[in-house]
């Protein structure tokens, strides 16, 4: 009786332990919605400014239709997309698809959020040197 209870304890204990591991790799999607952009800024130089800070960071931008563009990354063999719309007033980044990223429900694997992330600091970056060569 007592190695059956140690090896449910000990068994019980591994499957925790592994069940924490995933909590630690995956996290809450990460969406940025009504991002600013300095005022006085037009649509078009909004554009300009995701397709460079995306560029810079090595997404793939494409337009789906005005006030909307795709980009998307493959870092070895990970694949993320997300969906900018923007406009004079902000640009939001919005989670459209994922490849080998363990997406479940809404939770994916951390590097996907590090990636929005620096992707969005990309574009603000961009913003600020567009504000100032109006």
């Amino acid at each position: 009786m007592t190695k059956k209870y140690t090896l449910l304890t000990l068994v019980s204990a591994v499957l925790i332990a592994l069940a924490g591991c995933t909590s630690l790799v995956q996290k809450h999607i990460l969406n940025l919605p009504n991002q600013n952009v300095p005022l006085g800024l037009s649509a078009p130089q909004v554009r300009r400014a995701v397709i460079r800070g995306a560029t810079i960071r090595g997404w793939h931008v494409k337009r789906l239709r005005a006030g909307v563009l795709s980009a998307d990354i493959t870092v070895r063999g990970h694949y993320a997309k997300v969906t900018v719309p923007y406009s004079s007033g902000g640009y939001s980044i919005v989670y459209a698809d994922s490849k080998n990223l363990d997406k479940e429900g809404n939770l994916i694997h951390r590097n996907y959020n590090r990636w929005v992330a620096n992707l969005n600091r990309s574009i603000q970056q961009a913003l600020a040197g567009t504000s100032y060569a109006r």
